[in-house]
């Protein structure tokens, strides 16, 4: 079997909005890099295994290369891009894919063709997007031809000549073909955890723990993703909103794979400044809901603001462990010995259920701390698969009721867990309306405690006895 790091590897150029994510998300079967009409979307290198059209290999959507480089922070940020790339494509991979589109050649695409030429020593194909039919290819194909270039013309909307675009890749490079009937679809596509595919690359690379890494614009989080990857793979930089996409990657760690996933910053919608920016925000959401486990990057200079707030929020509604990150606790101005539990007492005040969640101070960048939440991650994926039985359950649950001093109200007939990962449990009474939150958030706490599942959201829910 061929193992990812022997995978050839191959990279997709163009200018901006030539169609290169959206090339890239034919290929995967699914959307995978975020794709709009909005030039300059993609930032970082985004690395897909493809095991489709009887392809096996890595494919990667780099940025658009054609920026000018200016000292404006926008500039800076996107030559930082392209320099990032540059690197890549001369030191690991194994093809290019040169994509163009109509009228006629960019300046980009002279540039890089002389580029190409006098740097690169890779092997590289030609392509012309957004062609549909035969009368276009006769409409606007000489105008490449003329200019010494050979593209080969396909449109990626209507998969017109998809077939020849594959065929002319394998051709160059052998060792990525694979009989389709080897293929397994099914362990593809279908997830074993129930995940939704909107955040994942490869699906067929088995994970043991999903967690996401989310938090405001510009708190660290790409910094912390690269630090526990190994590996530069997330573009950092200080100017808020570099990372729009969802980016992921599988690694080893203590004998578990994790599957990491590096979001773009989650803003309230009300304030998002863009159609894309309203993209990123709802591919976090699902980011969330995809994973095990979530990891919150706090600033701590910055403090628990709105933005910081809201994210907590949706952590909790949507019943995620999570572990809170306070990052740059090395550049916290005015540190005194309460400092941290001060700041402890402020999350406390604002969400009372913070206080059975692990928090660490620390910094990305010097790496203090910084692995500390790793390891609580493989602790707390044991925890989410508890299980008790029905009778032990309704056992503990008489014994407890009685230390609760207002229960006579009520009546409690039958308990049962109905899920994990994380736990859910039903309990079934004479009128669940009279049944007050105090009540369950005691037998949260309570069940977290003697089953020492600190760190694990539980969740209780109530039904009357005859209510479906």
């Amino acid at each position: 079997m061929i193992t990812k790091k022997k995978l050839k590897k191959i990279a997709i150029v163009g200018k901006k909005n030539a169609g290169k994510s959206s090339l890239l998300n034919l290929l995967a079967r699914k959307n995978r890099s975020i794709v709009d009409d909005y030039p300059g979307l993609t930032r970082d290198i985004i690395e897909i295994e493809i095991k489709n059209y009887g392809v096996h290999a890595l494919f990667y959507d780099l940025p658009g290369l054609d920026v000018i480089d200016l000292g404006e922070e926008k500039n800076y940020l996107e030559s930082l891009a392209k320099e990032k790339a540059y690197k890549f494509l001369s030191e690991e991979v194994d093809l290019i894919i040169h994509l163009m589109e109509p009228p006629a050649p960019s300046p980009f695409d002279f540039d890089f063709r002389d580029y190409f030429n006098k740097v690169l020593k890779t092997k590289k194909i030609e392509v012309l997007n957004k062609i549909d039919s035969k009368e276009k290819e006769m409409e606007y194909i000489p105008n490449f031809l003329e200019e010494g270039f050979k593209p080969i013309p396909i449109s990626v909307k209507s998969r017109y000549n998809i077939s020849h675009f594959i065929n002319t890749i394998k051709d160059i490079l052998p060792e990525i073909s694979i009989n389709e009937q080897d293929i397994d679809y099914e362990e593809q596509f279908i997830n074993k955890k129930g995940y939704k595919d909107s955040t994942v690359v490869s699906d067929y690379i088995k994970d043991d723990i999903r967690i996401a890494i989310v938090g405001k614009p510009n708190v660290g989080k790409s910094t912390l993703f690269n630090l526990w990857a190994g590996k530069d793979i997330s573009l950092v930089s200080d100017i808020p909103g570099t990372t729009r996409d969802t980016i992921d990657t599988v690694f080893k760690y203590f004998g578990k794979t994790i599957r990491i996933l590096d979001t773009a910053g989650l803003r309230k919608k009300r304030v998002l400044e863009d159609h894309i920016e309203f993209i990123s925000s709802r591919r976090t959401r699902r980011a969330i809901q995809d994973s095990d486990i979530v990891i919150q990057v706090i600033s701590a200079p910055d403090g628990l603001t709105e933005y910081d707030k809201k994210i907590i929020s949706l952590i909790d509604e949507l019943n995620k462990p999570m572990i809170l990150f306070i990052n740059k606790w090395d550049i916290m101005p005015g540190k005194h010995d309460k400092l941290q539990k001060e700041y402890l007492e402020s999350l406390y005040y604002y969400f009372p259920f913070l206080k059975h969640v692990p928090i660490y101070f620390g910094s990305a960048l010097t790496k203090k701390r910084a692995m500390e939440p790793l390891k609580k991650i493989i602790e707390l994926n044991e925890k989410l698969n508890f299980r008790i039985q029905t009778s032990q359950l309704n056992r503990y649950l008489e014994k407890l009721l009685q230390q609760f001093p207002h229960h006579q109200r009520f009546k409690i007939y039958y308990a049962t867990q109905v899920s994990e990962r994380p736990p859910v449990f039903v309990l079934f009474c004479n009128n669940k309306k009279l049944v007050k939150r105090n009540f369950i958030v005691f037998l949260e706490n309570k069940i977290r405690e003697d089953f020492k599942l600190e760190g694990i959201p539980i969740r209780i829910k109530l039904k009357d006895k005859d209510e479906d």
